[in-house]
């Protein structure tokens, strides 16, 4: 740095060396890598917080002996609705999980931070199966992560000519753009659309049918939608019936009393606690009265004639001096003395 330039004159070392510059990369958390395969990304992603799991059991005791046999670091809490797994970092929730799988453990989970798959609707086809639709893609030369069956709101007031699928595809894999420039699959002309979702007030799962988790991440038995038993919306002969609140109408119902219990849950959950203050109750032991203070009152003045002074000069000095000390505020002070001048300055 020049001299007068305010600075000391010394000058910071640069970071030359490809370790020194990818832990200042490292730290900057709006930078990307370009190489998905970079060291630094697995090292970051470890860093990530992992969701947690949910287990509907409540042995511990026998899900805690085969973590630690296996070697998967987590920890775990008691629920009203059974065991909760929080794991320390991405690798031990993937160990974690495949576990669980082969453990045939029944749970749930959340998607892992910047893991959101890319959706996409696909209009046109017909009453066709997920499978096929599946095996129609995979001829495309893409990979979806799962194919879903859409069902209209609608759909048996209104006869709609065609059905809609949803697609999940792994993030970064595929754009609408690309997939718009595939115009049929298996010979049936298609439009591919963005999934927006419905403005839903709580995540439902379509799986399970309980509330707080996507479909996506639910390993939890299937339950019918129509009559809430453990198997699937087509197999069903029963009577509607609410798997949530037992009432007589879909497990998706927006108006299910079990539904808006779990939105008023959720909201006091969210909110602000409200602490509530206890009054004090105030008596001699806990809280005596303060001493009352002591006025020493002023010392008057003398009144003592000063010597040499006439006698008519000394009483007019002790009345003054009486009525004085009697006055409390500067105004009385005044007063007093404008009385003095009039009475005795003639």
């Amino acid at each position: 740095m020049a001299p007068g330039g305010g600075g000391t004159g010394v000058k910071r070392p640069k970071p030359d060396d490809d370790e020194a510059t990818k832990k200042l990369l490292q730290n900057n958390k709006y930078f990307t890598w370009d190489d998905p395969d970079s060291e630094i990304i697995v090292q970051r992603c470890e860093k990530e917080k992992a969701p947690p799991y949910f287990i509907p059991d409540k042995d511990l005791t026998r899900l805690r002996t085969l973590a630690n046999n296996t070697k998967v670091t987590a920890t775990y809490k008691l629920t009203g609705q059974g065991i909760k797994i929080v794991c320390p970092t991405v690798e031990e929730y993937n160990k974690m999980g495949r576990l669980l799988k082969t453990w045939k453990y029944h749970f749930y989970t959340h998607d892992l931070p910047g893991s959101r798959p890319f959706k996409v609707v696909i209009r046109g086809l017909g009453d066709f199966s997920v499978e096929s639709v599946t095996a129609a893609l995979k001829q495309e030369k893409l990979e979806p992560l799962k194919v879903f069956k859409m069902t209209r709101r609608d759909q048996q007031e209104k006869n709609y000519r065609d059905h809609l699928f949803l697609v999940h595809f792994p993030k970064g894999a595929t754009t609408l753009k690309r997939l718009k420039e595939i115009k049929a699959l298996d010979q049936i002309i298609v439009q591919w659309e963005t999934y927006r979702g419905a403005n839903r007030s709580v995540t439902q799962c379509q799986n399970c049918l309980a509330f707080g988790h996507g479909t996506r991440n639910c390993f939890m038995d299937t339950r019918c939608t129509n009559c809430g038993g453990k198997h699937k919306n087509e197999d069903c002969i029963a009577e509607i019936k609410c798997g949530n609140c037992q009432g007589k109408h879909q497990g998706t119902d927006a108006k299910c009393p079990a539904r808006n219990k779990f939105i008023e849950i959720r909201k006091k959950a969210s909110g602000p606690k409200k602490v509530t203050r206890v009054q004090p109750v105030i008596n001699n032991d806990n809280f005596p009265p303060m001493p009352v203070p002591v006025v020493v009152p002023k010392p008057a003045l003398p009144k003592v004639p000063i010597p040499g002074f006439p006698k008519e000069l000394a009483r007019i000095f002790l009345e003054m001096s009486d009525a004085l000390n009697s006055c409390v505020t500067r105004a009385e002070v005044i007063k007093t003395l404008g009385v003095f001048v009039i009475k005795y300055g003639r």
